[in-house]
């Protein structure tokens, strides 16, 4: 296993120490967290090293954000998808609960529940040949543009396909201040969106950290259509109705040992895994397998699957045997998860680990964690 540190000066201190998704792009790595509403851009060197990070993206100068600047987006996910050239964003799409301040013997705090519009975010942001954003003004004459799937400060079109859903409207229960209180928070088993894999232009896999349902974790799989317009401030995604499923989505069920998806990403044809606890739980990394999923995935009515069940043609899920160094506490939890291709960090290719808290904070630099991983 290696430790490599990131100097993430550019970037503010509640940003350090709450990553959350990293994505691998053409000389670079992007970075997000749950705090605030930027993404950070970190350029990958010569012989494979790290520069500085630059100076934070705020998503507000790129997307129509529902929510006010100072609202963070608590971006989840993230990934870099090459045929259009563009980064993959997703929010949480979670209500959140309040904390028990320090001291407080009451426990009337912890009846608040609340909605921020810019979790709901799910969106795409076209890049340059060298992994950077592109400027607005180039849109048009590339061809390619920033587009957001339709959401406000209670729902989004995801959120909406989802209620219709007999197995999410209990959990989805309303849209609107007079129905919150109905509604799950994701640190309660709720909905809560935290990891991202493109698979192909506009089409996505969408992790969910919760609800876990009788031990079983569930991927969304979605396709997207994107449109715009020179007089819009942003183009606009569609959610493509999947006729095999009646929904939008495409549900995937993963025996995951009672565990939610952290983040996910590919190796090959491959889907990597890193589970965790859907509760606030101290927990050691913990990373699946599932073998072939890509070639799964292409194939044509395919509706959705129970990934292992008998019958289904899908292999079980093979556990990773990790290296002993690694290790989760309360202080810093295994949150993302990325391939470095052959060369980047110095090495071959391998897999690695974001974690989110103070924990792999020191100063201005951040640790990363890093092991070798073969492509079957």
């Amino acid at each position: 296993m290696t430790t490599i540190d990131l100097q993430l000066t550019a970037a503010p201190a509640d940003f350090r120490s709450a990553l959350s998704s990293i994505a691998v792009a053409p000389s670079c790595l992007w970075l997000g967290a749950d705090e605030g509403t930027a993404i950070v851009r970190v350029p990958i060197e010569g012989g494979g090293a790290f520069g500085p990070a630059e100076e934070p993206i705020d998503l507000h100068s790129l997307l129509d954000l529902p929510g006010p600047e100072d609202e963070e987006v608590d971006v989840e996910g993230m990934d870099y998808e090459p045929e259009e050239n563009c980064l993959w964003v997703v929010g949480s799409h979670s209500l959140k609960r309040k904390k028990l301040k320090k001291g407080q013997n009451s426990p009337d705090t912890l009846e608040e529940v609340s909605a921020d519009g810019n979790r709901y975010v799910l969106a795409r942001v076209p890049l340059d040949r060298g992994g950077r954003v592109m400027p607005a003004e180039a849109w048009e004459e590339e061809g390619s543009f920033a587009a957001l799937l339709r959401c406000d400060e209670w729902t989004s079109d995801l959120l909406d396909a989802m209620r219709k859903d007999p197995l999410f409207k209990r959990f989805i229960a309303g849209k609107g201040e007079e129905s919150e209180e109905k509604n799950i928070p994701g640190k309660d088993n709720g909905l809560d969106i935290e990891g991202l894999a493109a698979t192909g232009p506009g089409r996505l896999m969408i992790g969910l950290r919760g609800p876990v349902m009788r031990g079983w974790a569930i991927i969304l799989e979605v396709s997207l259509k994107a449109k715009w317009e020179a007089k819009e401030e942003c183009g606009t995604l569609k959610l493509r109705k999947l006729k095999d499923t009646g929904f939008r989505y495409r549900k995937i069920f993963l025996p995951l040992e009672g565990l939610g998806i952290r983040d996910i990403c590919f190796v090959g044809d491959d889907l990597i895994i890193l589970a965790g606890p859907t509760m606030d739980l101290a927990w050691p990394p913990t990373i699946f397998r599932w073998k072939g999923a890509k070639q799964w995935e292409k194939r044509e009515g395919a509706g959705d699957l129970v990934v292992g069940a008998p019958g289904s043609g899908s292999p079980k899920l093979e556990r990773v045997v990790l290296p002993a160094e690694l290790s989760g506490s309360l202080d810093a939890k295994a949150e993302g998860l990325a391939l470095f291709p052959q060369g980047v960090a110095g090495k071959g290719q391998q897999l690695t680990i974001v974690y989110d808290g103070p924990g792999r904070v020191n100063g201005d630099s951040v640790s990363f964690d890093c092991f070798p991983i073969a492509v079957s």
